[in-house]
């Protein structure tokens, strides 16, 4: 298991703190499972799940975030944008490897959050591929 201090990251609007994850396909957070000993079939993953980036009103531009002190615990993914149907989603709902997020919480000002997953062992400075996802399910 990764050390806490590894988990705990300082962002532009505060500290935000992980958790490490040996279920990394699952379709919701699993931080619970981990915290009760209880480890997956899979190599760990680090994860901050709900990383607030902006704020904003109801028909507002967006500003960045209110600034925190206390670390801010990402265990629980965050509420996102209403989508429009995906014709993509109802050909493929069913198959492996399409893992639907819509059981999250749909909020009209509050999707301003991003997730960030991470392999283990990858230290500060560490040049790592980004992948940029803007729908509310994912391919694996």
């Amino acid at each position: 298991m990764a050390h806490s201090e590894y988990l705990l990251v300082q962002t532009s609007s505060g500290p935000v703190l992980g958790f490490q994850d040996t279920y990394p396909t699952s379709d919701r957070s699993t931080a619970s499972l981990v915290a009760s000993g209880k480890l997956g079939p899979q190599s760990p993953i680090n994860k901050w799940l709900g990383i607030p980036y902006a704020q904003a009103g109801r028909w507002k531009r967006p500003t960045p975030p209110k600034t925190w002190k206390d670390p801010l615990v990402c265990h629980e993914f965050g509420p996102y944008f209403p989508q429009p149907p995906d014709p993509a989603f109802t050909i493929y709902t069913g198959h492996p490897g399409l893992y639907s997020r819509d059981w999250r919480v749909q909020s009209e000002e509050d999707g301003f959050n991003l997730n960030v997953f991470l392999t283990d062992g990858v230290k500060p400075n560490d040049k790592v591929p980004v992948l940029v996802n803007e729908q509310f399910y994912y391919y694996y």
